[in-house]
């Protein structure tokens, strides 16, 4: 025996949002159909306001940064380097390696320091 037929149902996707007056969410504060809540990626007012502090407080240190750096021992210029470096770069997501570079992975910290004391030479 076949059941008897049923409407599809539409794909959330493809519902229509019902207008509401509680910044689309029904009478018990839910969303309501078709409203799928805050948008893929967006931030909560939490932390961009956290990240804009961070970034005025880091631009407002800004000039104190190249005395700061002087000051440092070569490993210490290294680890700064690197740190800075990580706030500014985007994240590998994957190990890329070009047959013309030389692989830099078996370098102690003190051939490191070396080949950085001799490119800020070069400056």
């Amino acid at each position: 025996m076949k059941s008897p037929k049923q409407p599809k149902k539409e794909a959330m996707s493809k519902a229509q949002p019902i207008i509401t007056d509680n910044n689309g969410r029904d009478d018990k504060g839910r969303f309501a159909p078709g409203n799928t809540g805050r948008p893929t990626g967006s931030q909560n007012r939490s932390t961009s306001e956290l990240k804009v502090f961070i970034h005025d407080f880091l631009m407002s240190k800004a000039p104190d940064l190249e005395k700061i750096y002087e000051e440092l021992q070569p490993k210490d210029k290294v680890n700064m380097y690197i740190a800075l470096s990580k706030l500014i770069l985007p994240k590998q997501t994957e190990e890329i390696k070009h047959n013309n570079e030389p692989d830099l992975s078996d370098l102690s910290t003190a051939q490191i320091i070396a080949i950085l004391e001799k490119a800020e030479e070069c400056q």
